[in-house]
């Protein structure tokens, strides 16, 4: 499905939940509107993210076991030494934070596996707590780095402790940069999540103004559609259709696209939210008032 018809479809949604709320927008609680409607979209965006995350991770659990061995050997050779208490303190957060990213990454991939309706929902917090922890163990990093040159007569068990930090440091970058997921799209590793974060993010205003602009054209679009209901009143008219039928007079009377395109945005509408008879309702409606035009 093309972005625009997206749009049209979420378009549609608003403007049928707004007049099934007494027309009045102020009325809607978008919030929750917008967490129903746009479901699968998110849902899309958030597995798009999981596995982007967990292919930036991916060999980050390799390292921790090397890591806490030699966090152990820093500890073994740095007891007694009250001098290197905020060094050993800082290594054992960065240890402790590095544990803690691994149980993350497990529980991310366990929410992947999940079928549950409350599946998507879960991978958002999971890959919260994925972002969270790599960002404070590169924090971690930059603190340790020039802690651990203060300390030269250690150095040949602070040099490969940091080696592995180094190494995890390339993964943990990258995976950082996720949390600004829009900005992935040029990123060929990373151009799924980048889409689908930038389409997701579009979708709501451009949906938003399309929906408000055909509400506000009613006054309009009403007595021009209620001239073509013969043998029918707008009161009978089914809420969808009527919710169909004014989207596509916007767009033919207001917005001058081709009949053929709102005549098949609009069947197809039709077929997925209304009943098997009213494309063919739909489709002679506009097209009698095209021939008015």
């Amino acid at each position: 499905m093309s972005n625009i018809s997206k749009t049209r479809q979420v378009a549609l949604h608003l403007i049928y939940s707004v007049m099934e709320n007494g027309g009045n927008p102020e009325e809607l609680d978008m919030g929750l509107f917008w967490d129903i409607t746009l479901e699968k979209e998110t849902e899309h965006y958030r597995k798009a993210l999981t596995k982007a995350i967990l292919h930036s991770c991916r060999s980050l659990g390799d390292t921790t076991r090397l890591l806490l061995t030699r966090a152990q050997n820093i500890e073994n050779t740095m007891h007694g030494d009250l001098t290197t208490a905020p060094l050993r303190e800082t290594v054992e957060r960065y240890t402790k934070n590095a544990e803690a990213l691994d149980v993350a990454l497990a529980a991310l991939r366990y929410s992947l596996k999940d079928k549950r309706r409350e599946g998507s929902f879960q991978l958002q917090l999971c890959c919260n707590d994925v972002l969270r922890l790599v960002i404070a163990l590169e924090a971690t990093k930059e603190t340790l780095e020039p802690m651990s040159m203060d300390f030269p007569v250690y150095n040949n068990v602070l040099e490969p402790f940091m080696a592995v930090i180094r190494r995890r440091s390339r993964m943990q970058v990258s995976c950082a940069a996720l949390n600004n997921p829009s900005a992935m799209e040029g990123n060929a590793e990373f151009a799924a999540v980048g889409r689908a974060a930038r389409e997701l993010e579009e979708l709501k205003p451009a949906a938003r103004e399309l929906a408000e602009k055909v509400l506000a054209e009613r006054d309009v679009l009403n007595p021009i559609l209620e001239t073509q209901l013969k043998n029918y009143s707008m009161e009978r008219l089914d809420v969808v259709d009527k919710c169909i039928l004014l989207l596509a007079l916007y767009e033919l009377t207001i917005n001058k696209l081709p009949v053929a395109i709102v005549v098949s945005e609009a069947t197809a509408l039709a077929d997925t939210y209304s009943g098997s008879k009213s494309a063919p309702f739909i489709h002679g409606i506009i097209g009698a008032v095209a021939q008015t035009l």
